[in-house]
């Protein structure tokens, strides 16, 4: 009825330490120190259904680069209603819920295995939802030299730990948009560095005008579209698995673009590249911009964020804030400065362009 089996105990590098037996096992490259597990009963609203009958909530001395391995253990009675074949591990960060790939179930030992967490959040078991691994570039930022995006805004502490996604007209009156992340998220720097926020829906499969379910998530240096711990696959909860729809991407200073054709959305991650073709995507070469090294980005330029470059709603409100530093919409490179090489090298040549499809 809502109360806590507790452990606290001290994991050096653990390996598959069993802390209180409460089932879950820890393994660790990294040093956790004083480590307090509660384990709770209560079914926690993940996904479609309620989870299983028991999560973990953790205090920790240290929670960061982890690179830690957990096990949860469960019983078939604490199932709530979920199928053992149809269990994934949900893990909340900043009060949102998200689905990293599970790396083993074992249902012959009631075990199900997750790899690479650098951060001990509170974690469950539950149905599991339709993913993507979908890979885009942005105009602005993308550098054919090295093949991939600054990071400017990140290395600069510039991009926010919330979405900036929170104006009706990205969620079409479902109120503001909720993510928000760890900052260790943006300490990578690597090409898996985070370079932005994105905006990602799934879209009816009639017409695909109609948002089904749409939510922020992050974009890394090679365009890898990923979700909350900035490296999974992005999780949709709330969607039932083997649905079509259409996907659309929008950030807040290019053109947004939607599929083509509507795609099947399983557990697996379903792959989309929308870097190296404009074919996937409604509108071909007028939704996509052919960098000189061949690859495709997003036209880069929208200052005000309505579908359209143009001289009045985006050069003229860009033009006042030139020489400004921060995360502004002006800075259509992401660098975290509005330059003028900026405006007359990426936002001037796009003028007239629009989204190939209606936000």
């Amino acid at each position: 009825a809502g109360g806590f089996l507790v452990k606290s105990t001290s994991l050096l590098a653990p390996a598959n330490a069993t802390p209180g037996n409460l089932g879950i096992i820890l393994s660790a490259n990294g040093n956790i120190g004083l480590l307090t597990v509660k384990r709770g009963h209560v079914p926690q609203a993940v996904g479609i259904n309620l989870g299983i009958a028991r999560f973990f909530e953790f205090e920790h001395a240290n929670n960061a680069d982890l690179n830690l391995t957990a096990q949860l253990r469960y019983f078939d009675a604490l199932l709530n209603g979920n199928t053992v074949f149809g269990l994934g591990f949900w893990r909340q960060d900043s009060a949102f819920w998200f689905n990293p790939p599970l790396s083993g179930l074992d249902v012959a030992t009631n075990t199900a295995t997750v790899n690479n967490i650098n951060l001990l959040t509170r974690m469950t078991l539950g149905a599991e939802v339709p993913k993507v691994a979908a890979k885009v570039l942005l105009e602005g930022p993308y550098s054919t030299v090295n093949g991939s995006m600054n990071d400017g805004l990140r290395s600069g502490n510039l991009v926010p730990t919330k979405s900036p996604y929170q104006a009706p007209s990205y969620n079409f009156g479902s109120g503001a948009a909720t993510e928000s992340v760890n900052p260790f998220v943006f300490t990578t720097t690597t090409n898996d560095a985070i370079v932005d926020w994105v905006f990602v829906a799934l879209r009816d499969a009639s017409t695909g005008n109609t948002i089904i379910s749409a939510r922020s998530a992050l974009m890394q240096r090679d365009g890898d579209i990923v979700d909350l711990d900035g490296k999974s696959a992005l999780s949709f909860p709330g969607i039932v698995p083997g649905n079509n729809y259409y996907l659309s991407f929008r950030h807040r200073n290019h053109l947004g673009i939607r599929t083509l054709n509507t795609a099947t959305f399983t557990a697996n991650a379903t792959a989309l590249d929308f870097t190296t073709s404009n074919s996937l995507v409604i509108g071909g070469a007028n939704a996509l911009a052919q960098m000189s090294d061949g690859k495709f980005a997003l036209f880069s330029g929208d200052f005000n964020a309505d579908g359209q470059i143009q001289v009045g709603g985006d050069l003229n409100g860009l033009i006042p804030t030139l020489g400004q530093s921060g995360y502004l919409s002006g800075d259509v490179d992401l660098n975290g400065q509005v330059q003028n090489n900026e405006v007359q090298a990426i936002l001037t040549p796009n003028l007239g362009r629009g989204a190939q499809y209606t936000y």
